[in-house]
């Protein structure tokens, strides 16, 4: 009952957001050429998101459901603008990983179904260092967002602890491989930048939803 009522209340954000976000005001003034993006995609992913962590985490860690429905928010919010212009503006980035930061600690400590502090903490630096190093890799398209952006998937997976942080990587690089191979055989020149903020939040997210949810079955 309570997930169901949760992927409505999603749907319900997921269309606001929508909304919000056709005004592009997170455009550059050099992006306003770009075509405009409807977005129909963000209720659903929402409410998949929302529905998914309600079966996964309630009743028994409530608070841990809390995190993940609001932290998911500001992510699907990532994902969009990410697709629309490629970049993932910094007045999104910091305050949510500032706001992860803060949530991780006491997550850290409430409950021995978590990891230890120390290791989400490193989950966290783990991420900020693999995809600083990627920026400096040719061809890996990898820029200053994904870098701001990765170490607030990693605080959110590591709560999980590490194998699970890792396994949302290996997520995130199997989804992106995928569909950048389909784009190829699609005819798309090889090459072509492609945003990978998404693939991130995908992998971050499914980590912390479908995963749960499926061992809860």
């Amino acid at each position: 009952m309570i997930a169901a009522l949760l992927a409505i209340a999603g749907a319900v954000v997921g269309y606001l957001l929508r909304v919000a976000l056709l005004s592009h005001g997170y455009r550059r003034e050099d992006e306003q050429h770009l075509p405009r993006r409807g977005r129909r995609w963000l209720p659903v992913a929402l409410a998949l998101t929302w529905g998914l962590a309600g079966f996964a985490w309630w009743p028994e860690e409530p608070l841990y459901l809390v995190l993940v429905l609001v932290l998911s928010v500001p992510l699907v919010v990532l994902a969009a603008i990410d697709l629309d212009v490629q970049r993932l503006p910094d007045r999104w980035t910091l305050p949510t990983l500032a706001a992860t930061t803060a949530a991780v600690v006491p997550v850290g400590l409430w409950s021995d179904r978590f990891a230890p502090l120390t290791e989400i903490l490193a989950c966290g630096m783990g991420a900020l260092l693999v995809y600083t190093l990627m920026v400096f890799v040719p061809g890996s398209g990898m820029g200053g967002g994904d870098v701001k952006l990765a170490p607030t998937l990693g605080l959110l997976t590591g709560t999980l602890t590490w194998p699970l942080a890792l396994l949302a990587g290996l997520i995130t690089f199997g989804v992106a491989g995928v569909v950048g191979l389909g784009l190829m055989v699609a005819g798309r020149p090889r090459g072509t930048l492609m945003a990978f903020g998404p693939y991130m939040i995908i992998g971050a997210l499914a980590t912390v939803v479908l995963v749960p949810a499926l061992a809860k079955l």
